[in-house]
């Protein structure tokens, strides 16, 4: 939740009075953190490709908001300290476009900090995780918010995140673009894994 990506930011470096961009913002869970952490000194800027999502954006976040996709980013270059994509880069067609601009509006030494999903390896752990969000979690969407359109997004959410690229190729693309110190950390256990680089 909301909690869970704030606490993640701040251990990744996000701090009072840094300009952020918070790519495919979605519905703001990450922009909300983010504006948290980075005070009345900072600001946060969210992007997103989709009017839609960002019309959801707007109720919960009041910061400056541009259409726009990772591959091709409208900000300058050098521009923030810090950017942010959270369980979205499964989207993402050109990976090694994306982070090059992750990377472009980045002053030097900015960070960059990306939250997706994760699948484990062994195949029963991967079991366990297809059970969880292919059965499990779309049959409790349905039940609870009796809106089949809610248990057809988190069907939809399995598909990706199990077909999505894998870490180690994540971590090879940050580092080819130009990024430093660039870590995949499993924080959660078929759920979340984050890339952070610098």
């Amino acid at each position: 939740g909301l909690l869970y990506r704030r606490l993640s930011l701040k251990r990744a470096g996000l701090r009072p009075g840094m300009r952020v961009l918070d790519v495919a913002i979605g519905t703001a869970a990450v922009a909300q953190g983010a504006v948290r952490l980075v005070g009345p000194t900072g600001r946060v800027f969210g992007v997103d490709p989709s009017m839609g999502m960002m019309r959801e954006a707007r109720k919960a976040f009041h910061g400056p908001l541009t259409r726009g996709v990772a591959q091709t980013l409208p900000f300058r270059t050098g521009e923030f300290d810090f950017v942010t994509m959270g369980i979205a880069l499964r989207h993402v067609s050109d990976l090694v476009r994306a982070f090059s601009e992750y990377h472009r509006v980045l002053k030097p030494g900015g960070k960059v900090w990306i939250l997706e999903g994760h699948v484990p390896k062994s195949s029963l752990g991967h079991a366990l995780t297809r059970f969880a969000w292919k059965t499990a979690i779309p049959g409790l969407t349905l039940l609870f918010t009796r809106d089949r359109r809610a248990k057809e997004l988190m069907d939809y959410y399995w598909d990706t995140v199990d077909k999505a690229v894998p870490p180690e190729t994540i971590v090879k693309v940050l580092e080819e673009v130009g990024f430093t110190g660039v870590r995949a950390q499993v924080t959660m256990p078929g759920a979340f894994v984050e890339y952070t680089g610098t």
